[in-house]
């Protein structure tokens, strides 16, 4: 029997699935070896031998778990250190038994370099570097640093709409997409074009934006973009000639169609590169098997950004379709979602899965 492990360690690196996601390697070293534990704990979670997410009542603080090793070795691990580890990062975990490292969206950053204090985990790799500056900039300062109000918005920004504006300036400089959910009526849609004069400010406006809104505001947003932004070419895609409006799509900066005409324009758009995608009323994309959110899921755009008063109106199903569609991986897979973080908080009221959530 041998005891516990010499060290933790987690392996970074650089994901073929693009820039968006990281490769993490979870493992121990024993005797001078490096043992991953991911075919191990994936086995675990795939056939429910042991509840990694919590311990259950009346277990011992000093609980060990004992694993098999392919050589006939045995290995002790706490099993408080192994949830304080693993538990953070069950949505990623379930959905392989052992096919290769962790596939991690890049803004699971700052998850990954607080576990590597709580649970003593050595981050090593190349791109281990990068991570955690992008850890720092998502908990840091940087995340609030006030940016100037672009010279051509005609507008005056109330103090929170200039807090709106900061947080998709800082969504901008990270690459991420985001959620914007002011309530009703305090001005998201003129936070937006402020955003949008930004990154034409910025040059990160080198290709349309595309705006996908209800029908019955698609004229709010043409008459505010106007009002707000007239620097901004505007181009509305309705109607039965709008096909021939997406042929010039490059002489524009803002281009305005509807959640109704996804589906049908799907091959049209699918087939276009935008700087940024923009669903206003992103409530309309709750449902996520829906046709347009699927093609809002598919839409080529550099970034994806989501604007509603209500992010939330039944269930945490609805959280997760948003975020897959402007920030895909966020929050695992549909399935993963729903074990690990819908039926504890919805039906069982765990408040240690709702602060992870929450986080």
């Amino acid at each position: 029997l041998t005891g516990e492990p010499d060290g933790w360690y987690a392996d970074i690196g650089d994901s073929a699935s693009g820039e968006a996601w990281f490769d993490a390697e979870l493992g121990i070293e024993l005797d001078g070896e490096r043992i991953s534990l991911l075919p191990i704990l994936q086995r675990a979670l795939a056939d429910r031998r042991l509840n990694l997410a919590a311990a259950p009542p009346n277990e011992p603080a000093d609980a060990v778990w004992y694993v098999p090793l392919s050589d006939g070795r045995m290995v002790t691990l706490p099993l408080a250190k192994l949830r304080s580890l693993v538990a953070p990062l069950l949505q990623w975990m379930s959905g392989g038994t052992g096919g290769g490292p962790l596939r991690l969206p890049r803004v699971a950053a700052g998850l990954l370099e607080d576990l590597s204090q709580v649970a003593y985990l050595e981050l090593r790799g190349k791109t281990a570097s990068a991570l955690s500056t992008l850890a720092e900039q998502l908990r840091g300062a940087n995340a609030r640093r006030p940016v100037a109000v672009p010279r051509t918005l005609k507008a005056h920004l109330r103090p929170y709409q200039r807090d709106g504006l900061t947080w998709l300036d800082f969504l901008a400089r990270t690459g991420l997409g985001g959620v914007l959910a002011d309530d009703m009526g305090l001005g998201k849609t003129v936070q937006i074009l402020a955003h949008l004069l930004k990154e034409r400010e910025a040059g990160r406006l080198d290709a349309p934006a595309l705006v996908v809104c209800p029908t019955s505001v698609v004229g709010n947003w043409h008459e505010q973009a106007a009002r707000f932004a007239p620097v901004l070419r505007v181009r509305i895609i309705h109607g039965s000639a709008r096909h021939g409006q997406y042929e010039s799509l490059e002489d524009c900066d803002l281009a305005i169609t509807t959640y109704a005409l996804l589906p049908r324009d799907r091959e049209t758009l699918t087939l276009r590169h935008f700087s940024l995608a923009i669903f206003d009323e992103a409530q309309a994309l709750k449902n996520a098997g829906s046709q347009a959110a699927q093609v809002a899921r598919a839409l080529p755009a550099r970034r994806k950004l989501a604007v509603t008063g209500t992010p939330l109106e039944n269930h945490l199903g609805e959280l997760w379709s948003q975020f897959e569609c402007v920030l895909p991986g966020l929050l695992g897979d549909s399935t993963s979602f729903t074990r690990h973080f819908r039926t504890p908080i919805e039906k069982h009221g765990d408040q240690e899965r709702q602060q992870l959530l929450n986080r």
